[in-house]
């Protein structure tokens, strides 16, 4: 039982010592001696005698604390057709930590409010009203606190009602989150959509990660990569996915998802792009993007969903093209006014339909934080259906895993045991994909996380501190993010794995470097665009003798028609996914970065 995860690790600890302890000595100590006693060892860890998991753990069922007459607990009656679902993800909350942020003092309605809620609960345990007692299991003493260790705590708990749970809440001190079903295939959907649910890592955003990561054999990894494109990612994706979606219906998903191909480029003699740029906008979103849109419609059922998120560039053009005309899917994408170049706003914000894209006069940063409002506030996400939306970012994520292994699949043996991956890195997404293919086995010596001068990351791997600037303007606009909500991702999956994260390559690359590394790369016979120069930049810089290096080229070149033909000098044709929409009249919104505008705005969309 994983330790600090709110399921009574401690708990469960002092009650086996005890009880063994107790029978090797003849039981000297009798029920409720021993219930004290575990009570006093309980409180030496949590830092105050409480019998709450103790109790239940020795006694089983559930037990109504006492503590009169000598009394310590006593049995409340269970429900036989409950089913409890339990989702960890991974992280760790102390029962010290998530006590002392409890307040010292409550309101009085509060006070009011939780005995109700608890005398009500019993009652209707004795009197066997099990929707009763599922509707009274509301928590207003801790949980209203407790959710500022667990960001997405809300988002996930929303989706579990949205499935059908009865009631729903933190598990002990967090932060795991149980969940009670009265029907098989609703907590097994619950289990199954519950740990993709995105969730908090600490006090930063992050991603919930499993607590067993799948892994391949090296054997199984070569026959893998004898696969053509589809099958092998099906087959990667099912390994994740289980039994929640039968493989066929994977293969069949992928298949359609997953229409155009991932070539490798040779640079050099030493190096290769893994092009990502040859799918309906041009860009590696396109992998995630219609997947996403597969996924939704394998598990929507016909209901209406709003897709909300944010965009520097690409993640926009990929969601809209991969959801556009789709029934019962509205998509809202909001983006940094100007700091995305004219092409990119071209292709997602002349679709209309139901296609929905808002310019913010601020930058990407802003944006995302008023797509983190939207999902804080219950109101409007079960109004405009936006709680299906979390889930989604699984799906991306693994779809990109798909890639690398595509990549490796064209190398020759030699290149794939000394390969060095180079990934152009903003919100980091890209580079966790990376880090969960080479968890799954692929062959993958080490990676290189390239910035531009957003810099967050580079410096907290020189100096140990997170001290993100603000957001400046670059070249390279897609990764003009100095707030990564992946970073934590990537360190959970290096701790997961034990694997020492100075071996993680890193840099940042300035914008006049950028422009005198894409003639660098342009002498070599390659037309790049500033994101993959930085990639190629720093893998250039940081490859050793023997080593093979791979960097990612994640747009093509003519998405940023005007910088690149500026710094080259040359003239860059359009194709034909750029040429048709170049002319067509843009359809944005222009906001301030005011929730409340896009609050009504997405209100609206009801009516």
């Amino acid at each position: 039982m994983p330790i600090g995860s709110g399921l009574g690790s401690s708990a469960c600890s002092v009650v086996a010592g005890l009880m063994a302890m107790n029978e090797f000595c003849g039981k000297p100590l009798d029920d409720t001696r021993l219930l004290a006693l575990m009570g006093e060892l309980e409180g030496r860890i949590s830092g105050s005698v409480h019998y709450d998991n103790v109790a239940p753990c020795f006694l089983g069922g559930i037990q109504l604390m006492i503590e009169q007459n000598g009394i310590i607990s006593q049995p409340v009656p269970a429900f036989d057709d409950w089913l409890w679902v339990m989702a960890y993800p991974g992280i760790k909350v102390s029962t010290a930590e998530a006590r002392a942020i409890l307040p010292a003092q409550y309101r009085r309605q509060d006070c009011i409010s939780h005995g109700r809620y608890l005398a009500g609960f019993i009652h209707a345990c004795h009197t066997r009203q099990p929707a009763l007692a599922a509707a009274l299991m509301q928590d207003v003493i801790a949980e209203p606190y407790r959710t500022r260790l667990l960001p997405w705590f809300a988002e996930a708990r929303q989706a579990a009602k949205d499935i059908g749970a009865l009631a729903c809440g933190i598990s002990g001190s967090g932060p795991t989150l149980f969940s009670v079903c009265d029907d098989m295939e609703k907590a097994q959907r619950l289990v199954s959509f519950v740990q993709a649910i995105k969730q908090g890592l600490g006090r930063q955003q992050g991603l919930f990660f499993p607590l067993e990561l799948p892994e391949f054999s090296s054997t199984e990894i070569d026959d893998l990569l004898e696969l053509d494109l589809v099958t092998r990612s099906s087959r990667i994706l099912s390994a994740y996915l289980g039994d929640e979606i039968a493989p066929e219906t994977v293969y069949q998903r992928v298949k359609a998802a997953f229409t155009f191909p991932a070539p490798v480029a040779t640079v050099s003699e030493d190096i290769a792009s893994l092009e990502l740029f040859h799918g309906p906008t041009l860009a590696f979103k396109d992998f995630g993007g219609r997947f996403m849109a597969q996924m939704l419609a394998q598990v929507s059922n016909g209901e209406k969903v709003t897709i909300l998120t944010a965009t520097s560039g690409d993640t926009g053009a990929a969601v809209a093209h991969a959801f556009y005309g789709l029934d019962n899917v509205r998509v809202v994408i909001l983006y940094p006014r100007g700091k995305i170049s004219p092409l990119q706003e071209k292709l997602f914000c002349t679709l209309g339909g139901n296609i929905h894209t808002i310019a913010i006069d601020s930058d990407f940063d802003a944006c995302q934080a008023l797509v983190k409002q939207a999902f804080d506030d219950e109101a409007l996400k079960q109004a405009i259906g936006l709680n299906s939306a979390n889930s989604i970012n699984i799906s991306r994520l693994l779809a990109q895993i798909c890639y690398y292994f595509e990549a490796v699949a064209q190398l020759p043996a030699a290149a794939r045991q000394q390969l060095v991956v180079s990934v152009p890195s903003g919100n980091f997404g890209d580079l966790t994909a990376g880090l969960l293919a080479k968890s799954l086995g692929l062959p993958i010596k080490r990676f290189i996380a390239a910035t531009n001068a957003n810099d967050t990351v580079p410096r907290y791997l020189s100096n140990g501190e997170w001290a993100p600037n603000s957001t400046v303007a670059t070249l390279s606009n897609a990764m003009d993010v100095s707030q990564p909500n992946n970073w934590p991702r990537v360190e959970e999956l290096f701790r997961r794995k034990n694997w020492a994260l100075p071996t993680l390559g890193f840099g940042a690359v300035s914008d006049d470097v950028t422009k005198a590394t894409m003639h660098e790369l342009e002498a070599l016979g390659y037309t790049s665009e500033p994101h993959a120069t930085i990639a190629y930049r720093l893998l250039r810089d940081q490859l050793q003798p023997g080593e093979f290096g791979l960097f990612l080229g994640t747009a093509h070149p003519a998405k940023f028609k005007e910088s690149v033909e500026a710094i080259l000098g040359k003239p860059l044709d359009l194709p034909e996914a750029l040429a048709q929409r170049a002319d067509l009249e843009l359809l944005s919104h222009n906001f301030a970065p005011d929730f409340a505008q896009l609050r009504q705005f997405l209100m609206a969309l009801l009516e």
